[in-house]
């Protein structure tokens, strides 16, 4: 097996870090994705695990994102944060119509590609 690449899936709380293997004997079109820390002590690859600056692969904080709150803020860097966001229109009205977007975004592919395959066939 071999990693290829990895990203943080967001959508668990915590983050997770996933990786992208590349099985032995498998075709290129058949790698996934995949929980590091489930693959990290379902496979024995601590001696196989490069860390940069000579990090410690028993310490699984280094594979950690380390998460900041607004809370943690003082609260006048807090307000402005707040009025930063605000007035590039990042607010509840975005994240409402971010979420319903994300809900109906694979439908409405669908409904054009649909229309583009009718418009095709009509021809």
């Amino acid at each position: 097996m071999s990693i290829v690449d990895w990203k943080w899936d967001f959508s668990t709380s915590p983050p997770t870090k996933l990786v992208l293997v590349r099985w032995e004997g498998a075709a290129p079109e058949d790698t996934t994705w995949e929980d590091w820390e489930q693959l990290w002590t379902s496979y024995d690859l601590e001696d196989k695990v490069f860390l940069p600056d000579g990090g410690d692969v028993n310490n699984l904080e280094l594979n950690r994102p380390k998460i900041y709150s607004t809370r943690d803020l003082k609260a006048k860097v807090q307000e402005k944060f707040y009025e930063y966001l605000d007035v590039r229109g990042v607010n509840n009205e975005l994240a409402v119509f971010l979420h319903e977007y994300m809900m109906n975004k694979d439908r409405i592919e669908l409904l054009r590609w649909m229309d583009s395959l009718k418009s095709f066939m009509e021809r």
